[in-house]
C-alpha cells in the first residue's frame, strides 16, 4: 500500500514539474514569435495551437498539487463563525462535494474522450491534433483531484490546515 502511495505521490508532484516545463515552453514560444513577427518573419504555425493546449494541459495538471498544496482561494468566513464540531461537518461536506464533482468532472471527460477517440476526430488549427488530446488531461486530472480531497476525507492532511484565523483572512 505504502507502494501505490508512494506512486500516487509521484504522479502528482511529476504533473506538477511537467507544468512547469510547459510552462517555459510556453514562455519560449510567445518570444520567439514576438521577435520573429518584428523581424518581420512569419513565426511557425504551430506555436499559438501548442500554446493553447499548453495553457490547457497546465491549468488541469496542476489542480491536483495545487489542491493538496492548499495553492487555491480558500473562502472560509462562515467556517471560522463555526463551532470546532460544526466546522468539522462542514469540511467532510466540503470534501464530499468536491469528490462528488470531480467524479462527475470524470465521467464527463472520459465519455468526450472515448468519443473522440472512437470518431477520430481531430482540431484543425495550423496544425492537425488529435481531439483526445484536448480531453487526455481532464481525464487525468479530475480523479487525482477527487483523489487528494479522499485524502482529507480520510484525515491525510486538511485542506484548512495553515489557514486564516479569527483576525485574518476574508
Amino acid at each position: 500500500m505504502r507502494l501505490l502511495g508512494r506512486l500516487y505521490d509521484t504522479v502528482v508532484t511529476g504533473l506538477a514539474v511537467l507544468c512547469g516545463v510547459i510552462l517555459a515552453l510556453i514562455f519560449v514560444f510567445v518570444i520567439q514569435d514576438a521577435v520573429l513577427r518584428n523581424l518581420l518573419i512569419s513565426p511557425p504555425p504551430w506555436t499559438g495551437p501548442l500554446t493553447e493546449y499548453g495553457l490547457l494541459y497546465v491549468t488541469l495538471l496542476a489542480a491536483p498539487w495545487l489542491v493538496r498544496t492548499r495553492g487555491h482561494v480558500l473562502l472560509e468566513v462562515l467556517r471560522m463563525r463555526l463551532s470546532a464540531a460544526a466546522a468539522r461537518r462542514m469540511e467532510i461536506a466540503v470534501y464530499l462535494v468536491c469528490i462528488a464533482i470531480c467524479s462527475v468532472m470524470t465521467w464527463y471527460a472520459v465519455e468526450l474522450y472515448l468519443a473522440a477517440w472512437i470518431s477520430g476526430e481531430e482540431d484543425h488549427r495550423a496544425i492537425e491534433i488529435p481531439s483526445t488530446y484536448m480531453y487526455a488531461p481532464a481525464v487525468i486530472a479530475f480523479p487525482l483531484m477527487a483523489g487528494e480531497f479522499l485524502r482529507y476525507l480520510l484525515g491525510y492532511g486538511s485542506l484548512y490546515e495553515g489557514t486564516a484565523t479569527g483576525g485574518e483572512g476574508v
